[in-house]
């Protein structure tokens, strides 16, 4: 055995030296799956080490307590009694459609608590919430993220009550969060028909509307100092749910009573408080129904009273009428007609509006003159740089550098056919440039020397910049103006030009406007006219007819004023017997 021993092992070692290569290939390669499989298998351990430490660092609950009746302090302080609780506190929470933009996430909304110590958050943008219409939303990761910073939220139910849940339907987001109880980007099934949540949002504790917490959060007491990845968590936590399930459903019923109770009290006063104005109710119909019997005779009188004095200021008013003259009929109608003191008032307020019209309109013409002025600018300044880049050209540029060469006083005329062919060219371009800025005095004569046409050449290129600066100097200040005006972007010629119309319609609007209101003082002072001279032909022919009919006018109204008296006291004891 021990020869055949040696024996192998000398095959081994000569096999080893014949197959060096693949000796070494063979054991890199298991050192490699060794060392792979050594580092796989502790990074769960690592991983959840991690995750444990940032779990206690946070506070992370170690269990969450629903109920069908909610919770209120006095199961919160029934909780605290238990043995192995550290830490509880109650929470609310409403799954919601919150709408941003053309977004619709199916949102979970968290009540944020200052004072709360478990399921603590880390603050990644923003600031903390300040207003029962702030919130914080999910930080996330670039694959799913929650609504952005700054964000308007609209919020909403399929059922229509949240105002049974918050205060607030729209929020806004002031700052973005990593909690806890989010550890992974897939999250649990929302209320809303088994929906999955897409998101959550943290909102102050004042904006719930509830008089109940929805959930309690409870902290374990020495759970912080076991692995909660470990058995011996799993088996001491699970000991504590027990032991919270065991109370919960005696706990459940005392909230069951509670609530039914609160209910029962509220449906006996109810019930008493109808019962009492029943009982008053049918007391006082019975009352009633004896005082109309007893005044149905008075209303029957009253009425027949009233009848007579209606029959009487109308015979009354019959006679009047008849006994007025035609003469009289104008003076009135023309006294109702003229009226200088209300027209004056009226012209008063007619000129006030034409001058606040005039405002108007100046305010409108300074408006266009600033927009067609930048438009001006905003064209010339293109024109110009199109103008000096069609100087500048490589081409030109060139013949210009080759021209510089050349003594001053070289005739255009002697230089070589490719060199006079550009200097016709830019001759012809200069030509236009300054005609078209200076009109074609200030174009004497074509250059016929090298010097004449350099100078001709740099005076126009100095004449372009100069104007370029001077536009590029304008165009800041119009721009201000514009914004001033409700221009947003002024590099928007679609704007401009939709502005432009804009107040070139108000324009004509205004005068028009303006021109009605001044026609209507014209006219009206026309017929003030008119009326005058009617009233001053009719006063002389009915002066003496109007006195005698004066006096029997105020006898009759005297007369109808005595029994339009009698008839309103009939009326008021009429609709005090009705009322009865």
């Amino acid at each position: 055995m021990v020869v055949m021993n040696k024996t192998l092992w000398k095959d081994i070692k000569r096999l080893i030296r014949s197959t060096k290569g693949r000796f070494l290939s063979l054991t890199t390669i298991v050192l490699i799956g060794v060392s792979f499989f050594v580092g796989i298998s502790s990074v769960s351990t690592i991983m959840g080490y991690s995750v444990d430490t940032y779990d206690d660092e946070v506070n992370l609950k170690d269990i969450t307590i629903y109920s069908n009746y909610g919770f209120d302090e006095e199961d919160i302080d029934a909780i605290r009694t238990l043995d192995h609780i550290e830490t509880v506190e109650g929470a609310h929470f409403v799954d919601v459609l919150a709408i941003s933009g053309e977004v619709t996430y199916v949102t979970r909304i968290h009540s944020y608590n200052p004072r709360g110590i478990i399921n603590k958050f880390r603050l990644v943008s923003g600031r903390l919430p300040e207003k029962p219409n702030e919130v914080l939303a999910e930080n996330g990761t670039e694959m799913i993220s929650g609504f952005s910073l700054g964000s308007k939220v609209k919020l909403s139910r399929p059922d229509n009550d949240l105002d049974d849940y918050l205060s607030v339907d729209e929020v806004t987001v002031v700052g973005t969060i990593d909690t806890p109880v989010y550890l992974n980007e897939t999250k649990e099934n929302s209320t809303l028909s088994n929906q999955v949540l897409r998101t959550y949002l943290y909102i102050p504790v004042e904006a719930f509307n509830e008089d109940y917490y929805t959930e309690v959060n409870v902290s374990v007491t020495d759970a912080k100092d076991m692995d909660s990845f470990s058995d011996k968590y799993a088996n001491y936590t699970a000991d504590v749910k027990k032991e919270l399930e065991d109370f919960g459903k005696k706990q459940a019923e005392n909230r069951k009573d509670t609530v039914l109770a609160e209910a029962m009290d509220k449906y006996n006063d109810g019930l008493k408080e109808y019962n009492d104005n029943k009982e008053e109710f049918d007391q006082k119909i019975a009352d009633a129904e004896k005082e109309i019997a007893d005044n149905e005779q008075k209303v029957i009188d009253g009425e027949k009273e009233i009848n007579d004095g209606i029959q009487k200021i109308k015979d009354a008013e019959d006679e009047v009428t008849r006994g007025e003259i035609d003469g009289a009929n104008k003076i009135h109608e023309a006294r109702a007609e003229i009226n200088k003191e209300e027209f004056k008032k009226t012209k008063e307020e007619l000129n006030g509006k034409i001058i606040e019209i005039d405002n108007g309109i100046v305010q409108i013409n300074n408006a266009l003159e600033l927009l067609n002025g930048y438009k001006e600018v905003v064209q010339g300044l293109a024109q110009v740089n199109l103008t000096i880049d069609s100087l500048t050209t490589p081409e030109i540029s060139y013949v210009i550098t080759n021209l510089k060469t050349l003594p001053e006083e070289t005739p255009i005329a002697n230089l070589t056919e490719p060199l006079l062919t550009g200097v016709n060219g830019i001759t012809v371009a200069l030509k236009e440039i300054t005609i078209q800025t200076q009109g074609e005095e200030a174009w004497i004569k074509d250059p016929e020397t090298v010097g004449e046409l350099l100078a001709v050449y740099d005076t126009t290129l100095t004449s372009l910049n100069k104007t370029k600066k001077d536009l590029e100097a304008q165009k800041p200040l119009l721009e201000a103006g514009l914004v001033q005006i409700g221009i947003a972007d002024p590099n928007n010629a679609n704007e401009i030009e939709e502005k432009i119309s804009y107040f070139e319609n108000q324009l004509t609007y205004l005068n028009d406007t303006k021109k009605q209101i001044q026609d209507g003082i014209n006219e009206g002072e026309q017929k003030l006219a008119e009326a005058e001279q009617q009233l001053v032909k009719a006063y002389e022919m009915t002066v003496n007819a109007s006195v005698e009919l004066d006096e029997k006018i105020q006898d009759a109204r005297k007369e109808i004023e005595d029994n339009r008296k009698k008839l309103e006291d009939s009326k008021k004891d009429l609709a005090d017997a009705k009322q009865k």
